[in-house]
């Protein structure tokens, strides 16, 4: 397992929080109220740039687990505040 990263969710932004993963977690690090968006590309793909290309995350928890059978570039848009995620890469 990596080290955990921390990134900085810039609000209304779509931040890439990991490059070319098979599996992780992304947790949320504060208590605001934001809303959390998530979504991922093929590694090497255009990044998103619409908030409706995510799906709402972190509902009824903290932790969200990343899966694929494919290399991945993982996406969260903060809606709110800027906020700081962390990222745990397996």
């Amino acid at each position: 397992m990596a080290n955990p990263t921390f990134a900085t969710c810039t609000k209304e932004v779509w931040t890439k929080v990991a490059t070319s993963i098979l599996s992780g977690n992304i947790r949320k690090t504060g208590f605001e109220t934001n809303k959390y968006f998530y979504t991922y590309k093929i590694t090497g793909g255009v990044a998103p740039t619409k908030q409706s290309e995510g799906v709402l995350i972190f509902q009824n928890t903290n932790l969200e687990i990343i899966s694929s059978s494919s290399r991945i570039d993982v996406y969260i848009m903060a809606t709110g505040i800027n906020s700081i995620v962390r990222v745990d890469i397996l």
